[in-house]
């Protein structure tokens, strides 16, 4: 599979908190800028799910 294509970052804010999100490539996760919300990403696939 193809690494994480961060274009899509343009698109994507935190579900719960309407911020921009940023993308950790060595953690492989999405996460707010004071990242206080952190998403998984698993397969490539992002999980914005609010817990």
């Amino acid at each position: 599979m193809s690494d994480f294509d961060e274009k899509i970052l343009d698109l994507l804010i935190c579900p719960k908190t309407g911020s921009k999100l940023f993308y950790d490539d060595k953690k492989k996760i999405l996460h707010t800028k004071d990242r206080k919300n952190i998403y998984q990403i698993k397969n490539n696939i992002i999980n914005l799910s609010i817990k």
